[in-house]
């Protein structure tokens, strides 16, 4: 189970107040709300066409943020066309195309 809350301390010492018990099984579909990809600004346009395809493959409501890296900087935008499921399946896939560290939920 996953516990949300909040934690006090008080004159009697902390203690948690659980507001929502969340099984494991759930946590995944419950508590995202972001999916992020990070890549390269330079990125092959074949590469961009396949993460297009997973990502309308995994139509959804959660936003896809994108983290593009230039030279120098690295520009955060969120994007207007792909909602996804940020499915787990979604979450592989993409990381099979740019990276484990490239591909997170938040």
């Amino acid at each position: 189970f996953i516990f949300c809350g909040t934690y006090n301390i008080d004159d009697r010492g902390g203690k948690v107040i659980v507001d929502r018990v969340i099984p494991l099984d759930m946590a995944w579909e419950l508590l995202v709300s972001n999916l992020h990809i990070r890549f390269d600004a330079e990125i092959a346009d074949a590469e961009i066409a396949e993460i297009k395809e997973v990502l309308e493959k995994h139509d959804g409501k959660i936003p896809t943020r994108m983290h593009i890296v230039a030279e120098e900087h690295t520009y955060r935008a969120t994007s207007n066309e792909f909602f996804t499921d940020a499915s787990k399946a979604l979450v592989w896939e993409l990381r099979a195309i740019l990276g484990d560290e490239n591909v997170w939920v938040s």
